[in-house]
């Protein structure tokens, strides 16, 4: 279902049973419904593991990744999941890559300083000015010493969403 301008309705006109369902019901539907969302909870069966010697680099390509066809050009992104390294003061940082260029800065969208003690990372971005068609958003991360730790298990999962907004 798509999204259909509404008309420009003037002092007397009649709104008809087709103008109805097409401006009020459909655009209802398609606002509370209708709009793209890839929402992933990945269970990996084990662990992602990043060294420090790969830089940036996708998490997973295939399985934390989510292709949307876009028409109003916004969309929340949101991640979360279980983070370790093999040692203390591990400093991991987390990014989005749309369509082939990372969104975050240099340090990427989240920084976090790790040990060797799970922790819960997560974090939700809005990201507007996107042409309409099809976009394609990968989970990314770096570490910058040691190796870090991804958990991705059936009671810990790692949620990767991205909806149109």
């Amino acid at each position: 279902m798509a999204w259909t301008a509404p008309n420009t309705i003037a002092a007397g006109d009649v709104l008809s049973a087709t103008a109805h369902n097409t401006y009020l019901r459909d655009n209802l539907n398609y606002l509370h419904t209708g709009r793209p969302a890839g929402v992933i909870a990945r269970n990996n069966g084990g662990v992602y593991s990043i060294a420090t010697a790969t830089g940036w680099a996708a998490i997973d390509s295939t399985n934390l990744a989510n292709t949307l066809t876009l028409t109003t050009g916004r969309v929340l992104i949101a991640c979360v999941g279980s983070f370790y390294a093999d040692a203390s003061s591990r400093l991991l940082s987390l990014d989005v890559d749309l369509d082939g260029t990372r969104i975050g800065g240099t340090d990427g969208i989240v920084k976090k300083t790790l040990d060797t003690n799970a922790t819960a990372i997560s974090f939700t971005i809005m990201k507007v000015g996107l042409s309409t068609g099809s976009h394609t958003f990968k989970l990314f991360w770096k570490i910058g010493a040691g190796i870090g730790y991804l958990f991705s298990g059936t009671d810990v999962q790692v949620h990767f969403t991205v909806a149109e907004w």
